[in-house]
């Protein structure tokens, strides 16, 4: 295969001996690198090489403007505007000013009459917005004058351009235009030659025509004559529009190739769900390329979605001898990108009560926190986090870390209570970058220390700025121009250009051939990229003005795809079969042309790809209770089981083993709203102090009634001890808050209701049970303990009472028991909980008859749920508890504690089986 810039070159060497005179023009740098190459590879003898410039570069040198970076042409923009607008600031301006640039660099670029432009959108908002009757908005107004202060805004800032003799690339393009005759009479021996163009913007094409109207000044064009004779065809929409209407162009001489419709071809396209999978397909398809390819050979791998390029670089295979990865990888996507902002974060959201604790956590969660902490021989990061979740921090303020002794600069500078400036916030930034490149450069990580040294470049640039620009005053507006930054940054990969595998992205293949092309992510909304419309001036004036359109730029992706297959003769295609909307569509309308088209005679071949998945029958975890594990059980045993430990067990006994006998609970977390648990413990600790004072007395309506008032002081005081220093003061836990008084003061009104229609004596709260169990076999001491939440004698019957601030259901409480037997499952756990209060309480006082209940606090107005027994499930519910009843109880726990201290049966986790 010889490529397009190689057929170039051969016909050029032909018709001309003098190389010296030749200046190249091309549409990127990289194929000047590439002509270079094939140059060396033509020539017998040692030559002075001829000029070879990318279309930016030779436009700039006619232009005679100077190169400013895009960030130093956006900072000039937003220093007119602020001329006219002085109350506007950075962050604010940076959310739009790209925009408002980019329409600036295409008005420029297609020569449009930008005046005549915005007076025109003016008017078409004016009269969008006419209205006899009613009055435009101030919304309106605001859009309108917004238009108007585009209008004024462009000839202010192109004056200030020119006094700096630098400007944006529409500019540059606009003044080449405007120079070109001089520049062409001042190099009149040379000969210029363009290669490898097609979407030419207003301003190019005038430039080139002024060109190749004069002897030896030439242009190539790369399209196949399958495409330029097809008239339907979009490759060759902007070629065919060139030769229609470029009376410079010769008719007879022009060359086309007929390469793309060759049957040695071979095209295979590949469905493939998501993009990792899509990465891990390529590696084994590349994997199984060079077992078998020649060193002469030449793969190109193009994305088309570059954000898939760390999972390509990480899949791919070790049997590539070589790999030149074009793109660079974007510094956003870096872990230090991260941490850098999580820093910002800690002041960005720091208040006067300090910082938040989700920032505080997110930086101290980061790994490169952890070294940053390291250097000053502290490992406080783990301590501070623990003492966070512990005391339910919100907000992190220095009096909140007074418990670390010894604490460093750095984190004294992290949590000061004083307001950092710009310069003071990027000094104690770099200080931890260049500590962090210490650490990486000891480790010898090259790639990481590479990736600190362009970030801490980038915040020295950042420095400087701030001290020529005084509107840089915040940190908000230090973090916009970052974000602005970090969008265009990127680490540069080491490599051959023009050997080995090339990773690249689609516009990078501009002009370049590979025998063997692999294309990811080929699908709609990537490949074209579709309708994205991000600009000031709507789709109809643009139309109007002969600006390029999302048709227009469908086009163009449609020509590079193309043309990348021309005079490959393997092709690769992959896309994606799970429509994203972020991350793209169906497949690619191109696909859909491959397998409809009917004069190819080369075969397309499409296929579904899917990963193996092999499924893992995982056994149920088993734990065998060996003679250690018993031993604990005796220990927990001696120290007594709780009615919610039995229940566990009776609900999973792995659970049981996990919970009660491991202790392994759920992780410590930060409660910004009220937790269930502590809510009720909130409801239950305050219901105790309200009737603590009335313990063994009478309840009367007159009694409870003075308890009302007190509740709000009550709850406050809860929520202050129990809820620590967490802030209830608004938000959610402000309706938490209310929320917990009306639940009392709706139990408060329940017991008045109870002591108008009877007799009730307060007997007991919160008592504290222990009673020792005798079981047959076990001769170890075991004990049954709990917390009695409150016990009342009601008409001369005593009633245990346990409150419970979840839903509650009567079929938890009352239990169908047939021919008398007891039968315990997780449905009924909750009945079980009660006959253990009620079992706990008659082994110790021996009393007769009784009942035992549940307050369910967010359903009240059920009142009390009473345990009962019944013979079916409609049926009426006994609620006494008896001597008898206790008995057939005592035997069912004496089971169930026999069961868990039997070595045969393990615990074992149901829910998984």
């Amino acid at each position: 295969m010889k490529s397009f810039l190689e057929e170039t070159l051969i016909q050029l060497l032909k018709d001309h001996k003098n190389l010296n005179q030749m200046v190249f023009v091309l549409p990127s740098r990289r194929a000047g690198t590439y002509l270079k190459h094939y140059l060396a590879q033509q020539i017998e003898k040692p030559i002075l090489s001829p000029q070879i410039y990318s279309i930016e570069e030779f436009i700039q040198e006619i232009s005679g403007l100077e190169h400013s970076t895009n960030l130093e042409i956006l900072l000039l923009l937003f220093e007119v505007y602020q001329k006219q607008h002085p109350e506007e600031k950075l962050e604010q301006f940076l959310q739009w000013g790209t925009t408002l640039l980019g329409d600036f660099n295409e008005i420029d670029r297609h020569l449009v009459d930008a005046q005549v432009l915005f007076d025109y959108l003016t008017a078409i908002e004016r009269m969008a917005k006419w209205d006899l009757k009613l009055e435009p908005t101030k919304l309106i107004k605001n859009h309108t004058l917004f238009l108007e202060t585009i209008g004024q805004l462009y000839p202010n800032y192109l004056e200030l351009l020119r006094s700096e003799n630098t400007g944006y690339q529409g500019l540059i393009y606009k003044k080449a235009q405007q120079n070109v005759e001089e520049y062409l009479e001042n190099h009149r021996e040379k000969s210029y030659h363009f290669i490898g163009f097609n979407a030419l913007n207003e301003a190019e094409i005038k430039l080139i025509k002024a060109f190749i109207s004069k002897t030896n000044n030439k242009i190539y064009w790369d399209i196949d004559s399958y495409f330029y004779e097809d008239p339907q065809h979009d490759v060759g929409y902007f070629i065919r529009n060139h030769f229609k209407k470029w009376k410079e162009l010769p008719t007879k001489e022009h060359y086309f190739s007929n390469n793309y419709n060759a049957e040695n071809k071979e095209v295979n396209i590949y469905g493939i769900p998501k993009n990792v999978t899509q990465a891990k397909f390529i590696g084994n398809l590349l994997a199984n390329l060079y077992q078998r390819k020649t060193k002469k050979d030449t793969v190109a791998l193009v994305l088309a979605d570059e954000t898939l390029l760390p999972a390509i670089i990480n899949s791919l295979p070790e049997n590539i001898p070589e790999v030149n990865i074009t793109m660079g990888l974007p510094l956003e996507k870096t872990n230090l990108h991260q941490f850098i902002s999580a820093y910002f974060q800690l002041f960005l959201n720091k208040s006067a009560r300090g910082v938040f604790y989700k920032d505080v956590l997110q930086f101290l969660g980061n790994p490169m926190t952890e070294i940053v902490l390291q250097k000053e021989g502290i490992h406080k990061a783990i301590v501070i986090t623990q003492h966070i979740q512990h005391h339910n921090v919100l907000f992190i303020h220095p009096d909140n870390l007074q418990f670390l002794k010894g604490t460093g600069t750095i984190l004294h500078q992290l949590f000061a209570s004083t307001e950092l400036t710009t310069q003071n916030f990027i000094d104690l930034l770099l200080l931890l970058l260049n500590t962090i490149s210490d650490y990486f450069e000891n480790q010898k990580n090259h790639y990481e220390v590479q990736a600190t040294q362009a970030f801490i470049k980038l915040f020295l640039k950042l420095k400087n700025l701030g001290l020529e620009k005084t509107y840089i005053s915040s940190i908000k507006s230090l973090n916009a121009l970052y974000l602005e930054l970090i969008s265009t940054e990127q680490l540069d990969f080491k490599g051959s250009p023009t050997s080995g595998l090339q990773i690249m992205g689609m516009l990078e293949s501009r002009c370049l051939d590979f025998e063997t092309v692999l294309m990811t992510s080929v699908n709609e909304g990537i490949l074209p990229a579709g309708k994205s419309n991000n600009s000031f001036i709507p789709y109809d004036v643009k139309k109007e003005y002969k600006m390029p359109t999302y048709k227009e730029k469908d086009a163009i992706y449609t020509y590079h795809f193309y043309r990348l297959l021309q005079r490959a003769s393997q092709v690769y295609v992959t896309y994606n079969t799970e429509p994203d909307v972020l991350l793209g569509n169906e497949k690619s309308r191109f696909i859909a042309q491959l397998l409809t088209d009917d004069q190819l005679k080369f075969q397309v071949k499409h296929h579904i790809a899917t990963p193996a998945i092999t499924t893992l029958s995982s056994p149920p975890v088993t734990v065998k209770k060996t003679d250690r594990l018993l031993n604990d059980l005796k220990s927990i045993a001696s120290k007594g089981f709780s009615p919610s430990s039995l229940s566990n067990y009776i609900k999973n006994t792995y659970t049981f083993y996990k919970q009660n006998v491991l202790r392994i609970n759920d992780i410590d977390s930060v409660e910004e709203q009220l937790a269930y648990n502590t809510f009720g413990t909130i409801v239950h600790n305050a219901l105790e102090q309200l009737y603590l004072p009335y313990l063994n007395t009478q309840l009367t309506p007159e009694l409870l009634k003075s308890l009302l008032p007190k509740i709000k002081t009550e709850v406050q005081q809860q929520f202050l001890t129990i809820y620590d220093v967490g802030d209830f003061s608004s938000g959610q836990n402000l309706i938490a808050f209310n929320v917990v008084q009306k639940y009392i003061a709706d139990f408060i009104a329940l017991d008045i209701k109870r002591c108008t229609e009877n007799t009730v004596y307060l007997l007991g709260l919160e008592a504290q049970m222990f009673c020792p169990l005798t079981i047959p076999d076990l001769n170890f001491p075991i004990h049954l303990k709990g917390t009695l939440d409150r016990i009342d004698e009601v008409n001369g019957v005593l009633e245990i009472i346990d409150y419970k601030t979840g839903n509650v259901n009567n079929s938890e409480v009352q239990m169908v028991s047939k021919e008398g037997e007891l039968a315990f499952t997780p449905k009924n756990l909750k009945a079980f909980q009660l006959l253990c209060y009620a079992y706990m309480y008659q082994q110790e006082h021996s009393i007769g008859t009784f009942k035992a209940g549940i307050v369910p606090i967010k359903q009240i107005q059920q009142a009390i749920i009473y345990f009962g027994t019944k013979t079916h499930s409609r049926g009426r519910a006994n609620t006494e508890i008896s001597p008898d009843l206790l008995a057939k109880f005592e035997n069912e726990l004496h089971q169930l504690i026999k069961a868990i201290f039997n070595a045969e049966i393990p615990f074992l986790d149901e829910e998984i089986t």
